[in-house]
């Protein structure tokens, strides 16, 4: 199903057996960014995408992470019928630990980053394996 999935690197297979497969093709967050700006999306229908590097930007960012976060979150509901359109999925990679509380945070860097004022509140699901993610749609609506 097309839109966001948010996984924590260390559930992935390349991590640990039975581990969430990583997509394919590999993308800085500053790049995907970048793209989601073009007139024409570069990715071709039904491309499996990954991007990495959100909780640096939004480290780096301090102290204005929130604004950071809010900035992201406008330029991904700006590219969201794009990517819907071309049914494209995108996961989002975290080197930190995802905490759902009354928003959802990464714990990076011994620090709490707002990636819910990306993502919103989504849902914590889990895969077969019983390897935990969370899943959003590209128009971040779900919270």
């Amino acid at each position: 199903m097309p839109g966001y999935q948010l996984v924590e690197i260390i559930n992935l297979s390349d991590s640990k057996p039975k581990g969430i497969a990583p997509y394919e093709n590999d993308i800085g967050l500053l790049d995907f960014l970048r793209e989601l700006r073009q007139d024409s999306l570069p990715f071709p229908k039904f491309h499996r995408l990954q991007v990495r590097g959100l909780e640096d930007v939004l480290f780096a960012a301090r102290p204005n992470h929130e604004e950071m976060a809010l900035k992201i979150r406008r330029l991904l509901r700006k590219g969201a019928q794009d990517l819907e359109r071309r049914l494209i999925e995108v996961q989002f990679i975290f080197q930190g630990k995802l905490i759902r509380g009354d928003t959802l945070w990464i714990e990076y860097r011994n620090t709490r980053l707002p990636i819910g004022h990306i993502f919103g509140l989504p849902i914590r699901q889990t895969d077969a394996n019983d390897n935990p993610f969370y899943k959003t749609n590209f128009h971040l609506s779900n919270g």
